[in-house]
């Protein structure tokens, strides 16, 4: 027997039954097909202009499969229905919308969209059947969305002039009335197989004309200059040049009264030219006009010409309707935000669409603190932006943690509001009313506006501390923690001595370590409790002299502090010394019982850094502590001693020394010995070759007979004579280190000259080697001199010149008046101390002044003589008329005995 389609009544059992259980597993089939939609949705629109025609889409969530038809099945499987209820003031009647091709159900196209007054059926498409071939047979359902997944609904508007019946703006059209902003858009989905009642979901949407106006300021901060950008869609055209965009500013935003063309750039998604490229970023063409706004409160309006919006030179366009405008008045443009937290608007309109549009833009509040952790009663610094001018601040702490100034709050500080909006707290960090970690401080402040200005954040019900400071830092509230708190007392304290460690505002946890100077000290089973400890501890031999830091660690804490440790005390006379020098010295305060230089104990004695000559650890005594014998400590910590200063490369440099003392128990002592300054003084300080000059000094290794001091050393005293130091004394210094002595300044030393002068000795005991050791001065020896025993001279007179300061025993060489010579022969020679006279007879020479130059040796010498004219003798005058004989005209130079001749001429 065979089936109406011809194929054995076994096969075609089979295939129904592997259809009908392919069907099920698919969920093609189902007993109960509910209708239910459920969950929320969000319808996305393209266009939300009143009058005009946009995009349409949303998602939902059916409870159970929701599919397409399948005429395969047995038996015959209908399509479930998706029905959308639009609002009443919806328009549907356009031919589009009863299109297939502009639906998408799942993203795929459906298979039929009836429209009926404001309700719109939507049916998916049906299955395809598919056979593999014996003797499996499978049919594939077309859609098929299993239960609880999302449908998305999708109406896309054709584009405008894509063929000759569908015009411009097709498709759903938005209601006409721009105030509407309340709507409810149903969606049910109708099962095939059974009539149930369907259900629905509503949701509201605005159609205001230009519902998407948007202004972000950047930076925010009230008072800042900002960047101001305003986003807003168009009703219609804007035409290049023609189109104005009337941009209204609240009176509270701080703008400039002329606006660059330069300082605004302005894009838009569509433009007139369907040829030009969109959302390119122009400057303006025209500068914007600027005016105040009469009959309102200072508000501010600019007159915005649309320029052309395509960069191409070939390309004119202005803004398309529906377009999306981006306007950027740009940071440097001169415009400010309101110095007051609050709410202010910009509003939007254009010459082509007056209604204006208003959206308001939220200056915050601004709350700062100048540290954001610090130890108690240190100052903190808060500054307030954006609170109300003539009122006043109050800076409080916010124990709650919750944004809002209650009960459980504590005032810190209440200042006044200046007139930019603006306050500066300053207050001490107190434990309490703040509290120590592991907690986190809020700091919130309010003003005297109704509403006050503060800074605000919502608060989960059982939100816990760290959620609480999580939220108060999102909402930009200064946060501060109170650090743990390191004291310390004494502040100053030897080695042994007991140190008071005390901790406040720390952690409820255990110590893990104390440092001292950088030695561990321990700390095991001291714990934190109420966040304070107190404990005290002993100061470690090994720590050191001088300031040390103090470092105390917990778990999650640390903090550290300085103390000064003294050691123990050692005292010395003299405390200014010269090497080879004994001195006293005591000790206070050291180790009971212990040692100092003992063979070889652990004692150690160092003067400057070095222990040369004296005591190292386990390498014996030294001949120079005690001479030689143990020095040992009393039960009190006391000890006496003798040192000899030692003469080394450390000690050879004067100033301060550390005389660095530790007994065999490690417990140390300093004390300040300062090495006198080596000095050479000469008298005089200048002074002619031959002659004698004391020279003293100071500072020089002492003479010292006691027990491990050097021995004699003596002093070299040395003069550099013509480029070498040649020894013109020897001394020895006293017990002081100083001396006296003389020496005779070396005959051919030069003149005139500068010459050092030295004074040097060397130490070399047990190897320890000093090198010559130099203390320089310098000696002058002035220039020779001469001088005439007459300042005036004629042709003929005797000139007697004396000269000193010359080489002994050296002949002159040479005495010139002018250019010549007159050195008398035999040639004079100088003296056992360089002196000399000699004689000369001026030549005749020419009136004026003359120089006259002496040379002896290598050494010249001058002095100036000037030379006048010869003395005519004093004729009378003898009147013709009064003439008698000669002895009467001439009687008073007979008288004189000057007459030698007279002769009469008679013409």
């Amino acid at each position: 027997m065979k089936t109406k389609i011809g194929l054995p009544f076994g096969l075609a059992l089979v295939m129904f039954i592997g259809i009908f259980t392919t069907m099920l597993a698919l969920g093609v089939l189902s007993p109960s097909r509910a209708q239910a939609v459920t969950g929320d949705f969000e319808v996305m629109l393209s266009n939300h202009i009143p009058d005009h025609h946009g995009d349409w889409s949303f998602e939902v969530v059916s409870s159970a499969a929701f599919m397409g038809a399948d005429a395969t099945a047995t038996p015959v499987v209908e399509s479930d229905s998706l029905v959308i209820t639009f609002p009443a003031d919806v328009d549907l009647t356009d031919s589009s919308v009863t299109e297939e091709a502009n639906w998408k159900l799942g993203g795929k196209p459906v298979a039929d969209a009836s429209v009926l007054g404001a309700v719109v059926t939507l049916m998916p498409q049906a299955a395809a059947a598919a056979i593999a071939g014996p003797p499996a047979v499978a049919a594939i359902p077309a859609f098929n969305i299993a239960a609880g997944d999302p449908i998305k609904v999708e109406f896309t508007a054709p584009t405008p002039g894509h063929s000759s019946s569908t015009p411009a703006g097709s498709g759903i059209m938005n209601p006409s009335d721009a105030s509407t902003v309340d709507e409810t858009l149903d969606v049910s989905i109708t099962g095939s197989t059974d009539s149930g009642t369907a259900t629905s979901k509503g949701f509201r949407f605005d159609t205001t004309r230009v519902g998407q106006l948007e202004v972000t300021a950047s930076p925010d901060d009230p008072g800042a200059a900002a960047q101001y950008q305003i986003k807003f869609f168009t009703g219609v055209d804007l035409q290049e040049g023609t189109g104005i965009i009337i941009l209204e500013i609240d009176s509270s935003v701080g703008v400039p009264t002329s606006l660059s063309e330069r300082a605004v750039r302005i894009s838009a998604s569509a433009l007139t030219n369907a040829a030009s490229s969109e959302n390119q970023s122009r400057p303006l063409d025209l500068a914007p006009t600027y005016r105040v706004l009469t009959g309102t409160d200072n508000r501010k309006e600019y007159r915005i010409a649309v320029p052309d919006m395509d960069a191409d030179v070939a390309e004119n366009s202005g803004i398309a309707e529906h377009a999306l405008v981006t306007l950027t008045l740009l940071s440097n443009a001169g415009f400010t935000n309101p110095t007051e937290s609050g709410k202010d608007d910009f509003t939007v309109s254009t010459s082509a669409s007056p209604t204006e549009v208003e959206r308001k833009f939220t200056t915050p509040v601004q709350l700062f603190s100048d540290d954001k952790a610090d130890n108690r009663n240190k100052p903190l610094t808060v500054t307030g932006k954006g609170f109300k001018n003539g009122t006043s601040a109050t800076v409080y702490l916010d124990r709650n943690r919750n944004g809002m100034k209650d009960a459980g709050d504590v005032d810190l500080i209440t200042v006044p509001v200046a007139s930019d909006d603006t306050f500066e707290a300053t207050f001490n960090v107190t434990v309490p009313p703040f509290e120590a970690l592991p907690n986190k401080n809020v700091i919130n402040a309010v003003d005297g506006e109704a509403p006050v200005n503060t800074l605000k954040w919502t608060v989960p019900t059982d939100a816990d501390h760290d959620t609480l400071i999580g939220l108060a830092m999102a909402a930009k509230a200064p946060i501060f923690e109170v650090e743990g708190l390191l004291t310390v007392s004494p502040a100053t304290l030897g080695i042994g001595d007991t140190l008071t460690i005390d901790l406040k505002d720390w952690p409820n946890e255990t110590v893990t370590k104390l440092v001292i100077g950088g030695v561990d000290h321990s700390v095991s089973g001291r714990s934190v409790n109420n966040n304070t400890l107190q404990f005290d501890i002993v100061v470690k031999n090994e720590v050191g002299l001088g300031t040390q830091q103090v470092e105390i660690t917990s778990e999650n804490e640390s903090d550290n502090t300085n103390v000064l440790i003294s050691g123990a005390t050692v005292i010395v006379n003299p405390t200014t010394v010269v090497p080879n020098q004994s001195i006293s010295v005591t000790g206070r305060s050291f180790s009971d019982s212990a040692t100092i230089n003992l063979g070889d104990d652990t004692s150690s004695v160092s003067l400057g850094g070095s222990s040369a000559l004296l005591k190292t650890v386990n390498q014996g005594s030294s001949n120079k502590i005690n001479g030689g014998d143990v020095v040992r400590v009393d039960n009190g910590g006391n000890w006496s001693a003798s040192i000899v200063v030692p003469v080394t490369q450390a000690t050879i440099n004067s100033g301060p020394h550390a005389l660095k003392i530790i007994d065999s128990k490690g417990r140390e002592g300093v004390a300040i010995l300062t090495l006198a300054e080596r000095t050479l003084t000469l008298e005089p300080a200048a002074s002619r070759v031959g002659t004698t000059v004391t020279i003293r000094g100071t500072g020089f290794p002492a003479r010292n007979s006691s027990e491990g001091a050097s021995g004699v050393q003596v002093v070299q005293i040395e003069y550099n004579e013509s480029g070498d130091f040649r020894t013109v004394s020897s001394v020895t210094p006293d017990s002081s280190g100083s001396f006296v002595t003389t020496f005779r300044v070396p005959l051919n030393a030069g003149i005139p000259s500068t010459n050092g002068v030295r004074a040097s000795f060397r130490y070399d005991e047990s190897g320890v080697d000093t090198g010559e050791i130099l203390t320089l001065t310098t000696h002058r020896v002035p220039e020779g001199t001469i001088e005439l025993d007459k300042t005036e001279a004629k042709a003929g007179d005797m000139i007697t010149v004396t000269g000193e300061g010359f080489k002994a025993y050296t002949s002159i060489t040479m005495i010139e008046v002018g250019d010549i010579e007159v050195t008398p022969a035999p040639r004079p020679s100088t003296g056992n101390t360089g002196g000399f006279t000699a004689e000369f007879l001026l030549p005749q020479l020419d009136l004026g002044i003359k120089n006259i130059e002496v040379e002896i040796g290598k050494t010249t010498a001058s002095a100036s003589l000037t030379v006048v004219e010869e003395t005519a003798p004093v004729m009378p005058e003898v009147m013709m008329a009064e003439a008698a004989t000669p002895d009467v005209a001439f009687a008073a130079v007979i008288a004189e005995d000057n007459l030698i001749a007279v002769y009469h001429f008679d013409p």
